[in-house]
């Protein structure tokens, strides 16, 4: 079976999809166009709270419990970033001396929300976003500015 083709699951559901309620529905075509553990949890939080918003057995002290959690969560992940900001611009900034290399800080911090999105893996955000960091310039230092004598020399040296 190749990563593309449906599982049998995947094509009964296709089939019956139009039979179920528009709610339902329409959950199901979210699962389907991309699997739900495929996808950063966070990043579709907000989608599953305007669904539910829409449902009619929905209680409301829950969706309330749910945005109030949603709002804080990104709360903290803006702090983070804002930290990660000016650690990246005025602690480190090799962007500013080296413009060679690519800004992808909101990128790398990205990538570790989709590792560790809940809120007490913050310290783990923060290094993973480093470090990513890092690696990211190392990879511009070998696609973009270095020559081959001077990559042989840089990795020696990373070697040692």
């Amino acid at each position: 079976m190749t990563p593309y083709s449906h599982s049998q699951s995947t094509i009964q559901l296709i089939c019956i999809l139009i039979s179920l309620s528009l709610s339902l529905r329409k959950q199901v075509a979210y699962a389907l166009e991309l699997p739900l553990h495929w996808r950063m949890h966070r990043l579709h939080t907000r989608w599953f709270i305007e669904a539910y918003q829409r449902d009619a057995t929905m209680n409301p002290l829950l969706l309330e419990l749910a945005k109030l959690d949603f709002n804080m969560v990104q709360g903290i992940y803006k702090r983070e970033l804002s930290e990660a900001s000016r650690w990246w611009t005025d602690i480190i900034g090799l962007s500013k001396r080296l413009p060679f290399f690519r800004d992808r800080l909101v990128e790398n911090y990205l990538w570790t929300v989709g590792w560790a999105f809940e809120p007490q893996f913050s310290s783990y955000r923060e290094i993973q976003t480093k470090a990513n960091c890092f690696v990211t310039m190392i990879d511009d230092v070998y696609d973009v500015y270095g020559t081959l004598d001077e990559l042989e020399l840089f990795t020696d040296a990373v070697d040692r």
